[in-house]
């Protein structure tokens, strides 16, 4: 399997999750550039910016082999998973509930690509330390087989408790998914 250049760093994982300015508007693009020109050639597909995104910033991010795509770019692992869900931290993406809601109505075909870039860290939550192994790697799922995860209650709904009173735009729930139920396209542990 092809790996991810160590280059291809994209952002601090640290950074606060809650500011959704500097994750959309400074890395949303910038990820996506780099998915196309450089993550698209080693999985052996061709990808662009879909067009549609200048006048719909809701629309999808990408056309990845002619087919309307989201790119979903992860570098803060869910620390807490573990504790509150029984969900291993270190295969755990969260995935919007708005973007479900979204898609289901306008995008039920749609091609999800997720990108995972974790450091490798020691966090403590609970008195209890969670260690995370570096891991990047770019994992695949159409919307319908994630929907039915979803609707088939396969898969847990976390509420933001930082987030009851958000004002920007964030979502206040999110999905929680393991990247191990995805096709792996691409990996560097």
């Amino acid at each position: 399997m092809p790996e991810i250049p160590n280059e291809i760093k994209l952002s601090n994982p640290e950074h606060d999750t809650e500011d959704k300015s500097y994750w959309v508007e400074k890395y949303g693009l910038q990820n996506e550039i780099k998915f196309c020109e450089i993550i698209c050639p080693q999985i052996n597909r061709s990808a662009i910016i879909n067009p549609e995104k200048e006048k719909d910033p809701l629309a999808p991010d990408l056309i990845v082999n002619g087919r309307l795509a989201e790119l979903k770019y992860q570098s803060t692992p869910f620390y807490s998973s573990s504790h509150y869900y029984g969900c291993d931290p270190q295969y755990t993406v969260t995935f919007n509930e708005k973007d479900y809601l979204n898609y289901k109505e306008k995008y039920p075909d749609l091609d999800i690509f997720i990108w995972v870039d974790y450091p490798q860290i020691k966090k403590v939550h609970k008195n209890k330390e969670v260690i995370i192994q570096k891991l990047n790697g770019v994992y695949f799922i159409n919307f319908r087989d994630l929907a039915k995860m979803i609707e088939n209650n396969e898969v847990p709904l976390h509420s933001y408790l930082r987030r009851t009173q958000d004002l920007v735009g964030n979502a206040k729930k999110s999905y929680l998914l393991d990247i191990r139920k995805m096709e792996c396209l691409l990996i560097k542990s």
